[in-house]
């Protein structure tokens, strides 16, 4: 079906349903409804003006940023992105068995711990080496389809409500992901465990230790902020989704504003 979505609402976000009725002779024999959320894309549109952020992609973020209005330089490497002076450093799909040096990981810590701020999306083996003490390894969801706001009240989340991280739309016929990996961590007052995400679980049984034991095998954390001088925001979310997903751009939007504030 071809359904039209008018632009005369008058909110920049609302709510909406896809409702299905299936009748027989004039009568309902089942039906069902979706919630959607629908935005204009002002809502996702950068204001930010006469800032510095230089880029490294190795896996085609830049397109959702240029989407959300987020103009960065283009580096080639780590290392030639930190020469340059900059606002924030925004480091994406970095892989210490394919694109970056454990000297360049190292590196971007180091800058972090002067006071530099810095955007890490997906490179979960990048922040585990460079972070241990924080990082200890991460989990691959079983679907990693839905995550919940751990600190709501967080500016991550500016115009985002609780129930919002989900079932991230991509216009494709597939598992609407919203995560790809979520962290193990060693919690400390630095640390803002932003969102969390827990695999599919069935009962969990046993004396409250083993409980606490088993949730820390299926429970992580694909969004986390790290505050030492400098400020580090660590993602796994799927915010290339952000051309085809409100959510997924305000969220990459919201993170970009939260380090350059």
């Amino acid at each position: 079906p071809s359904i039209v979505i008018p632009e005369t609402f008058n909110s920049q976000k609302t709510n909406g349903k896809l409702m299905l009725e299936l009748k027989e002779n004039n009568i309902i024999v089942s039906q069902n409804e979706y919630n959607l959320i629908f935005a204009k894309k002002s809502w996702v549109q950068s204001s930010i003006a006469d800032k510095k952020i230089v880029l490294v992609d190795f896996n085609k973020i830049k397109k959702a940023l240029d989407f959300v209005g987020i103009n960065g330089t283009q580096s080639a490497t780590v290392t030639e992105a930190l020469k340059t002076n900059a606002d924030l450093y925004i480091f994406s799909g970095l892989d210490t068995s394919k694109n970056v040096s454990k000297l360049e990981i190292e590196a971007i810590r180091k800058s972090v711990l002067k006071g530099s701020k810095v955007l890490l999306l997906n490179a979960p083996n990048a922040a585990k080496t460079m972070f241990p003490e924080y990082i200890t390894d991460w989990i691959v969801p079983t679907e990693g389809d839905i995550a919940n706001l751990e600190i709501p009240e967080s500016t991550v989340f500016d115009g985002i409500n609780m129930m919002d991280l989900r079932y991230f739309n991509n216009n494709k016929r597939e598992l609407p992901m919203v995560c790809y990996e979520s962290y193990k961590v060693n919690r400390n007052p630095k640390l803002e465990l932003l969102a969390s995400q827990t695999k599919i679980h069935g009962y969990i049984v046993g004396e409250m230790n083993e409980r606490t034991d088993f949730m820390n095998t299926i429970k992580g954390f694909p969004l986390l902020k790290l505050n030492d001088n400098g400020s580090i925001i660590i993602s796994s979310m799927a915010v290339e989704k952000s051309t085809t997903d409100p959510i997924a751009a305000k969220l990459l939007l919201n993170m970009v504003n939260s380090l350059l504030k």
